[in-house]
C-alpha cells in the first residue's frame, strides 16, 4: 500500500454562475478566483501554461458564496448543506493556498460574505432558513456578535457589502429590506438602521458601495439600480460593481451573463487525447484537453442533449436529444450535417457508433435499442437504457439498463445472446479490451466482472463506500480501469488486483 499515489486534479472546466459574488479578480491583477461545485478555483488568467489552475477543496457541498479581502490575503467561501445542519464558512490563506479557519454557526446555507477593509472582521449572512447576520474576528476565528438580518415584517435578506473605509460598518438588502449596520466590538453588539424607502418596495439582489462611502448602489429584480437616479435594465439586475475611479457602475442583468453546466456525458475522439466533447442540458461543447479551452459550442433551442459520441474517423459529432432525434454536426464548423427524425418516440439517452454498414445503435427511454436506418427494434429492457457498447467486429453489442439487466445482442440476427442480472440500476458497461469479459457499474456501488461468453458473474469489487458509480472506462492495455460517481471521486483501479490503488477528490460536482 505504500506505493499508492493520489491523483492530482489538473483542471476544471466551468464556472458556477449562480453563486453570489462567485467571480473575483484578485488585487494582484494576475489571478482570478471563482467557484465550481464544492471547489474554489484560483486561476492565473494570463498564464500560457496549459494547467494554470489551483484548487481549494474543503467544502462538503456546493459553494454558495465567495469573497476576497481587500488586501488579497484571505479568501472566504460559504456553502449549502442539508436541512437541519449547519453550513461551513472556510477562510483560506491565498499565499499558501491552505485552510486557515472553519467557521460554523449558520443553518442550511451561507448567503453572502464580506471582509472589512482592513481584514479585521468578516461579516456573514445566513440563508432563508437562518436569516441572521454574524460578525467574525478573523484573528481569533470566533464570532463577535450576531443579529436577525431583517424585521419580522420584512422578507429574506439576500445581499451584503462592507464599506470601504470603516471596519465597523456594512450594509444588507433583500425583500423589502435595506439596512446599514454599525458594529461595537467592545460591547459585542451590532445595531441596524433601516433605510426609509417610502412606497418603493424592491427585492435587492446585490449591493456595492462607492470608494468614498457616500452612496450605495442596489441592484433589484425590477431592473433598477438605485442611487440618485434610476436606469432600466432587462430582466432584473443580478450583480453590480463600481470601477476604482468611481466613474462607472457595471451592471449584470438577467438577459445575459455566464451560466453553470452537468457533464453528465463525456466522449474522447478515438485515437486522440487532445479533443473531447461534453453534452449538457442545453448544448454540446467541444474542448481542447491540453489547454482546457472551449473550441466550439452547439445548441438547439428548447431541447436537451443527453448523449454525444464522435464517429471513429472524427468527421461527425453524433448526438441524442430529448425530442427523440439523432443529430450529427461537423466537429469544426458546428453545422448540422443531418438529423434522423423519430429515432425514438421519446428521448435518446445514449449512442454507440458502428462503422459496419454505416449503422449506430441508440438506446432510449422506451426501453429498447433501435438500429438506424431502422433495420430492427430489439425490445427486451423494461427500464431506461443507460449505456451501450459495441464489440470491435460490430457484430455484437451490450446494453445496460435501469431495470437491473445488461443484454448482449446479436446484431446480425437482432436477438438476445445473453442477459446479465443484478440488484442494481446499471449505469455503465464496458467490454474488456480482449472482449472476453464485461465490466458493469451502478447504484449498488460495485464494479462487477462478467463472462462475455455465457454471462456468468466472475467477481465483484466494492468500489464506492457511499454513492452510485455513474461512469466506467477501461484502459486500452486492459491493466487499469477508471470509475466516477455521485461521491465526486475519480478512482483509478488495477483490474487484476482488486480495490482502488489511486484515488482523489477529482471533481467539484457529481460525475
Amino acid at each position: 500500500m505504500s506505493d499508492f499515489k493520489s491523483l492530482k486534479l489538473e483542471s476544471i472546466i466551468g464556472f458556477g454562475g449562480s453563486v453570489h459574488s462567485g467571480f473575483h479578480k484578485h488585487p494582484d491583477g494576475i489571478h482570478t478566483i471563482y467557484s465550481l461545485g464544492s471547489t474554489v478555483v484560483i486561476d492565473e488568467a494570463k498564464s500560457k501554461r496549459p494547467n494554470s489552475q489551483e484548487f481549494l477543496q474543503g467544502h462538503t457541498n456546493v459553494v454558495s458564496c465567495l469573497s476576497v479581502s481587500k488586501s488579497g490575503k484571505y479568501i472566504a467561501s460559504g456553502q449549502i448543506t442539508h436541512m437541519g445542519f449547519q453550513a461551513d464558512i472556510i477562510i483560506w490563506d491565498f499565499a499558501t493556498r491552505t485552510l486557515l479557519r472553519r467557521l460554523t454557526l449558520h443553518k442550511v446555507k451561507v448567503e453572502a460574505l464580506a471582509f472589512s477593509p482592513n481584514d479585521k472582521y468578516l461579516a456573514s449572512l445566513g440563508g432563508q432558513d437562518d436569516n441572521s447576520v454574524i460578525v467574525w474576528d478573523l484573528e481569533k476565528g470566533a464570532a463577535i456578535c450576531g443579529s436577525p438580518a431583517s424585521k419580522d415584517s420584512a422578507g429574506v435578506t439576500l445581499s451584503l457589502a462592507y464599506l470601504n473605509k470603516d471596519d465597523n460598518s456594512f450594509v444588507t438588502g433583500g425583500h423589502s429590506t435595506l439596512r446599514v449596520w454599525e458594529l461595537n466590538a467592545t460591547q459585542r453588539k451590532i445595531r441596524a438602521t433601516d433605510c426609509q424607502t417610502g412606497q418603493i418596495k424592491r427585492i435587492v439582489k446585490c449591493i456595492t458601495v462607492d470608494q468614498d462611502d457616500e452612496f450605495m448602489y442596489c441592484g433589484t429584480t425590477t431592473a433598477f439600480w438605485t442611487s440618485k437616479e434610476k436606469d432600466l435594465f432587462s430582466m432584473g439586475v443580478l450583480s453590480v460593481a463600481i470601477s476604482p475611479q468611481n466613474d462607472m457602475v457595471l451592471v449584470g442583468c438577467g438577459d445575459g451573463g455566464i451560466a453553470a453546466m452537468k457533464l453528465p456525458s463525456l466522449k474522447i475522439v478515438k485515437d486522440s487525447s487532445e479533443v473531447f466533447a461534453t453534452a449538457s442540458m442545453t448544448d454540446i461543447r467541444i474542448w481542447n484537453a491540453v489547454t482546457c479551452q472551449e473550441l466550439l459550442r452547439i445548441a438547439v433551442p428548447n431541447l436537451e442533449c443527453n448523449c454525444v459520441t464522435f464517429k471513429k474517423d472524427g468527421s461527425s459529432l453524433i448526438s441524442g436529444w430529448n425530442d427523440g432525434k439523432i443529430r450529427a454536426f461537423g466537429p469544426q464548423s458546428g453545422r448540422l450535417q443531418y438529423e434522423i427524425h423519430d429515432a425514438h418516440k421519446r428521448s435518446v439517452t445514449a449512442l454507440a457508433n458502428c462503422v459496419w454498414r454505416r449503422r449506430w445503435p441508440s438506446p432510449c427511454l422506451e426501453n429498447y435499442p433501435q438500429v438506424q436506418t431502422l433495420e430492427d427494434a430489439m425490445k427486451e429492457h423494461k427500464g431506461t437504457v443507460t449505456c451501450i457498447k459495441l464489440r470491435k467486429n460490430n457484430l455484437e453489442c451490450v446494453s445496460s439498463s435501469s431495470d437491473g439487466s445488461c443484454i448482449i445482442w446479436d446484431l446480425t440476427r437482432y436477438v438476445r445472446n445473453q442477459v446479465l442480472f443484478a440488484p442494481s440500476f446499471f449505469k455503465a458497461v464496458s467490454y474488456y479490451p480482449d472482449e472476453s469479459q464485461l465490466l458493469t457499474s451502478g447504484t449498488d456501488r460495485k464494479v462487477a466482472y462478467w463472462e462475455a461468453f455465457d454471462g456468468s458473474l466472475i467477481r465483484e469489487l466494492e468500489a464506492s463506500q457511499s454513492d452510485t458509480i455513474n461512469g466506467l472506462d477501461i484502459a486500452a492495455n486492459g491493466k487499469h480501469f477508471v470509475i466516477g460517481g455521485s461521491d465526486k471521486l475519480v478512482k483509478y483501479t488495477a483490474t487484476k488486483k482488486g480495490m482502488s490503488r489511486i484515488s482523489e477528490l477529482g471533481t467539484a460536482q457529481t460525475l
